[in-house]
């Protein structure tokens, strides 16, 4: 038998997945072989790669390197917190 969920139910049991990209180090961008680009519109993250074919990611949120830890509390472990609580 099937049970419809309401939709702050299905809300509330919904895992969310975050991606915080950081700042290429000196060596990586010495190397270029591989870079990545951010769509904060999409939350896409696309791995472009030198010899190979490029990888996109899809995410609930994608915080690009110069986000602050502040911006990332605030839209991520807050909104956990908030489901936690039942908020």
């Amino acid at each position: 038998m099937s049970k419809l969920l309401s939709a702050e139910t299905v809300n509330l049991t919904r895992i969310r997945v975050f991606a915080r990209c950081r700042p290429l180090g000196s060596e990586e961008v010495d190397d270029g072989k591989d870079t990545i680009e951010i769509n904060t519109e999409k939350e896409t993250v696309v791995v472009k790669q030198h010899l190979r074919r490029d990888q996109s990611f899809t995410f609930d949120k994608v915080f690009p390197p110069q986000d602050s830890q502040a911006t990332v509390f605030d839209k991520a472990a807050r909104d956990c917190i908030n489901v936690r609580n039942n908020k």
